[in-house]
């Protein structure tokens, strides 16, 4: 029976032989008493440890955890260890940053394969028993697939790779060819890496790439910093399943074409950012989901973003998606953008809901272009998903346009399109509610509509809810925004109804009243007096559009009263930009001074 490392226990007064290298177990005659090897090539190198002798064990030669004797076809010196634990520097790693540590790793890997453990009434796919400990050093890796090959025998529960600390174990990958530094073929589930470096300056390889059709997901990594030049580090792909992955305080820096790439099937599903850290200061973009999607980012930082080959940070791409797939949510993070051609968000998908919630965009407004296109909404035949942006700080325009939607490429999408009862688009949302722009001073300044989706079902209905500009121009404030700009560009129409109410005082000839947008239609204007020793015989009040042109006339009643309204009906629409409406007042001499209102006026508009 071969024996189980750790399965030897050796006694208090037991004695030792001590050697200074694993290499010398194989000329040391067989006994009864632990050998304890002082490293793996040399004393101190950190791959010793203590091995006893297993006389009826046949099982395969590693060279690190099983050690044949040079003169005993049946027998083997085991090592001794318990914790399920295993060391780089047990097969040879030395982590100096100048020897190759591939084989090393590459021994540890396929030790971890031959350790899969079968337990039916725990789970029909075999169990792993490692954890692959990184310590202290930086370790030199040149050819691909060295952590996790493509030829991983069977699917299997759990393989981890621990390291003391990014910054503390670090690899340092320079394959020879370009290559995966892992690769999940279909073979390991509950992947975990933490603690660790990985550094890359080819610019052409990728970190992992995974081709599931149903027996590679469940990936975690904690406290991982990714460094240098890559082309992708997750690529993911396949029939099905690539799901449940979550990053926890990790740093992506460097450059990169994107760090997570999704194809291949809407199976791929569930993906979580929290307290991470996209550092790209190479540029590149973060997420691009041509396939898949359920994507969360949560509590994130993206600084010193100096994208330029056009990579928008978030490429929700396709228009043609499963439902129940596209949902995109980013909350609480902040953005540092360093480049004025590529947008944060570009998005195709044709349903669904993307929202981002707290997220600040602010910190370079000073050094943006006014021009800058902050959000591309691509929007096809089929229509587009849903967007929400909540108490969001914003430097750049949104731009709406329509694009050709692609057609479905295989008789299984086909029927799935033909027999989708939600197939007609409903009428495309978008919602920015409670937000900060810091460079545009209206709403209709900040929204670029292309006219190819004016007057058409797929021009989106845009509300702003108590949202504002920080932008001041010539001493002018701009009020909050409230409107729904595309009220009127749409098929059907959809005509919501405001009230605008500006207090009016003494001691302001010229009260502003609001910052109307382009476009809304001025349907009624109400005066409402309160005060008859302000507004007495001969005292008037002018409420006048932004060009000064005079929307309406509400003139004193000689009839002293205590209070009263004064109602115009009047069909005012906003022509070109969006300004500011002003109400001009007349008052008797025996109007009250100071601050206190006198009156109200109420300005009901549609837009």
């Amino acid at each position: 029976m071969p024996a189980i490392a750790g399965d030897a226990k050796a006694a208090p007064d037991q004695k030792l032989v001590i050697l200074n290298s694993v290499a010398d177990l194989r000329s040391t005659a067989p006994a009864k008493e632990l050998v304890f090897c002082k490293g793996f090539l040399s004393p101190g190198d950190g791959g010793g440890g203590l091995f006893f002798w297993s006389p009826q064990d046949d099982q395969l030669d590693d060279g690190a955890i099983v050690v044949s004797h040079d003169d005993q076809k049946v027998g083997r010196w085991v090592r001794e260890f318990t914790s399920g634990e295993i060391d780089v520097r047990w097969f040879g790693a030395k982590g100096d940053g100048r020897t190759d540590d591939t084989a090393a790793f590459e021994h540890a890997r396929d030790f971890g394969k031959r350790r899969a453990r079968r337990e039916p009434q725990v789970a029909t796919d075999p169990l792993g028993s490692v954890k692959i400990k990184i310590p202290a050093g930086t370790y030199l890796i040149t050819r691909p697939e060295a952590l996790l090959d493509r030829a991983w025998p069977t699917s299997t529960l759990g393989l981890c790779y621990e390291g003391l600390g990014p910054g503390i174990s670090a690899i340092d990958y320079r394959p020879s060819q370009p290559g995966s530094l892992l690769f999940n073929n279909n073979a390991v589930l509950f992947l975990r890496l933490s603690g660790i470096l990985f550094a890359c300056n080819d610019g052409v390889s990728v970190f992992y790439e995974s081709i599931s059709s149903g027996k590679a997901q469940d990936v975690r990594c904690e406290d991982v910093v990714w460094n240098g030049s890559w082309s992708t580090g997750f690529k993911l792909t396949g029939t099905n399943t690539n799901s449940e992955y979550k990053w926890t305080a990790c740093t992506i820096a460097g450059g990169w074409d994107y760090f997570l790439d999704l194809d291949g099937n809407d199976q791929l599903l569930n993906y979580w950012f929290h307290n991470c850290k996209f550092w790209a200061t190479r540029g590149g973009g973060w997420i691009r989901a041509k396939r898949g999607g359920h994507i969360k980012v949560s509590d994130c930082d993206v600084s010193g973003w100096k994208e330029t080959r056009g990579r928008a940070l978030f490429a929700l791409l396709g228009t043609t998606h499963a439902r129940g797939v596209c949902h995109f949510l980013c909350i609480g993070s902040r953005f540092e953008i360093q480049t004025d051609s590529t947008p944060v968000l570009q998005s195709q998908w044709p349903h669904g809901v993307i929202s981002f919630v707290n997220a600040d965009f602010g910190s370079q407004a000073p050094w943006r272009s006014p021009d800058y296109i902050e959000a591309l909404i691509e929007i096809g035949a089929a229509g587009h998903a849903m967007l929400r942006w909540q108490d969001c700080t914003h430097i750049g325009r949104h731009s709406y346009r329509a694009i050709a939607g692609s057609n479905p490429n295989s008789f299984r999408e086909l029927y799935r399109y033909l027999t989708d009862p939600l197939r007609i688009p409903p009428r495309i949302l978008a919602d920015y509610t409670g937000g900060t722009h810091l460079a545009v001073r209206s709403c209709d300044e900040m929204i670029l509509l292309d006219p190819a989706i004016i007057g058409t079902s797929l021009c989106p209905i845009i509300s702003f809810h108590n949202c504002r500009s920080e932008r001041v121009v010539g001493g002018q404030w701009t009020l909050p925004w409230n409107s729904t700009l595309t009220w009127s560009m749409g098929i059907p129409a959809i005509v919501p109804q405001r009230t605008v109410a500006c207090p009016l005082r003494s001691n302001l000839n010229s009260n502003p009243i609001g910052n109307f947008p382009a476009r809304a239609l001025i349907t009624k204007v109400q005066l409402y007096v309160f005060n008859q020793g302000a507004f007495g015989p001969g005292s008037k009040v002018v409420v006048k559009g932004k060009e000064q042109d005079v929307i309406c006339t509400f003139e004193a009643k000689d009839s002293v009263q205590h209070s009263y309204f004064l109602d115009d009906r009047v069909g005012y629409l906003v022509d070109g930009p969006s300004g500011l409406i002003t109400a001009t007042t007349q008052l008797s001499p025996a109007a009250i001074s100071g601050a206190d209102p006198w009156g109200v006026l109420l300005i009901d508009f549609v837009g």
